[in-house]
C-alpha cells in the first residue's frame, strides 16, 4: 500500500502466497484434520481484511469444497472504492465471484451478509485491541505484528482445535506466540518453510 508503506505479500505473488498459507496449509488442513461434516459451519476470523484476497479465496474454497463458512474480519483502514475496483483477483481466481468480491468491500459494516448459501461474511471497522466477541473461531488468519497475535490469544477467540495461519513475514515472530498458544490450548500453529 503506497501511502502506508505496507507490503502484504511475497515476491511469488499475492494469490499464490495466500492460497498456500491460508487455504491449502490453513483451511484445507483444518478440514482434513478434523473431518468436519458438510453440515457443520467453519468459523474463520481474519485480522485485517486488507484487499479482501483471503476472504475471496475462502469463498471460492467454500463453493469448491461444498462447506459452510462463517467469515468475520476486522479492518480499521479499508481500501477506497477507487483502490479495490482495480484489483483483478476475481478474474484470476473465479470470474463468477467478481460481484461477491465487490460486495465484500461495499457491504455495510457490522452486518452479516450472505454472499452465497455456503458463505456468510461480516466485516467490522475496529482495531483488534478494541474488538470483543463471544464467538469462537476454527481458523484464524493473521498477517500483522506479534502484538496482534498475543491479543488474539489473550481474548481466547479460538476453539480447542483451531488452525492459526501466520503470514510468511511473521515466521520469525512465531516462537513467543506459539509458546503462549500451546500453554493455553491445543491449537495447531502453522509453521512455514522459506
Amino acid at each position: 500500500m503506497n501511502g502506508m508503506q505496507v507490503t502484504y505479500h511475497s515476491k511469488h505473488g499475492a494469490i499464490q502466497e495466500s492460497k498456500h498459507i491460508f487455504i491449502q496449509a490453513g483451511l484445507n488442513y483444518f478440514i482434513d484434520e478434523n473431518a468436519r461434516s458438510v453440515t457443520e459451519a467453519i468459523n474463520i476470523f481474519e485480522v485485517g481484511f486488507g484487499t479482501g484476497l483471503n476472504a475471496l479465496l475462502s469463498l471460492n474454497a467454500a463453493i469448491n469444497c461444498n462447506i459452510k463458512i462463517n467469515y468475520t474480519t476486522i479492518e480499521l483502514f479499508p481500501l477506497l472504492p477507487e483502490e479495490f475496483v482495480q484489483l483483478n483477483y476475481a478474474a484470476l481466481i473465479n470470474k463468477e465471484l467478481q460481484e461477491s468480491f465487490i460486495a465484500m468491500h461495499e457491504c455495510e459494516w457490522d452486518k452479516v451478509v450472505e454472499l452465497d448459501s455456503l458463505f456468510s461474511f461480516k466485516k467490522i471497522k475496529i482495531d483488534l485491541h478494541e474488538f470483543q466477541t463471544q464467538q469462537q473461531f476454527h481458523v484464524i488468519y493473521l498477517m500483522r505484528s506479534i502484538q496482534w497475535h498475543n491479543q488474539v490469544y489473550g481474548q481466547k477467540l479460538f476453539l480447542k482445535r483451531c488452525m492459526v495461519c501466520f503470514s510468511k513475514t511473521e515466521f520469525l515472530k512465531l516462537i513467543a506466540a506459539k509458546e503462549l498458544c500451546e500453554e493455553r490450548c491445543k491449537t495447531q500453529v502453522l509453521k512455514l518453510k522459506n
